[in-house]
C-alpha cells in the first residue's frame, strides 16, 4: 500500500466521523428546541391555570345566592314554556332580591317575558277591532265592544 492510499482512507474515516458528529449535533439542538418550546408551552399553562383561580374567585365572591340561581331558571324554564304569569313571579323575585343592577340578561329575560304576557292581549285587541269594523257582525258589535273594554282593562 502507497502512503498516499493511506492517507486517502484515513481522510475518508474522519471526514465519515465529521459527518456522524454533525448529525448527532443536529439532533441534539433539534431535541432541545422541542424542549424549549414544551417548557414554554407548559409555563403558559400553568400561567393560564393561575389566571383561571384568579377569576374563579372573583366568580366566587360575586356567586349569587341558591335561591336567586333558582328563580333564574324557573324563569327559563317558564320562558320556554310559555307561562308567563308564572315567569313573572319569579321574574319579581330576583328584582327584590338581587343586590346589583340588572345584567343584559336579566333585562333581556324580563323584555321577554312582559313581550310574552302582552303580545297574545295585543293580539286579541287587534282581532276584536278587526271583527267590530266587519259588517258581517253589525249585531253583535254591542258584545264585541264589551269585550273590547274588558280586554283593554287587562291591558291596563
Amino acid at each position: 500500500m502507497t502512503e498516499g492510499t493511506h492517507e486517502t482512507r484515513g481522510s475518508e474515516s474522519t471526514n465519515s466521523e465529521v459527518l456522524v458528529l454533525k448529525d448527532k449535533l443536529r439532533k441534539l439542538e433539534e431535541e432541545n428546541l422541542k424542549l424549549k418550546r414544551r417548557l414554554r408551552e407548559v409555563e403558559e399553562a400553568k400561567e393560564m391555570a393561575v389566571s383561571a383561580d384568579e377569576g374563579k374567585d372573583e366568580e366566587e365572591s360575586k356567586e349569587e345566592p341558591a335561591a336567586l340561581k333558582e328563580s333564574f331558571f324557573m324563569a327559563r324554564v317558564c320562558l320556554q314554556c310559555q307561562m308567563f304569569d308564572d315567569m313573572e313571579g319569579y321574574l319579581d323575585r330576583i328584582i327584590e332580591e338581587k343586590q346589583e343592577p340588572l345584567s343584559d340578561e336579566d333585562q333581556s329575560l324580563i323584555s321577554q317575558a312582559f313581550k310574552g304576557k302582552v303580545e297574545p292581549l295585543r293580539q286579541a285587541i287587534e282581532a276584536i277591532v278587526g271583527l267590530k269594523e266587519n259588517s258581517q257582525y253589525e249585531q253583535q258589535k254591542l258584545l264585541l265592544e264589551k269585550y273590547l273594554l274588558k280586554l283593554k282593562a287587562k291591558r291596563n
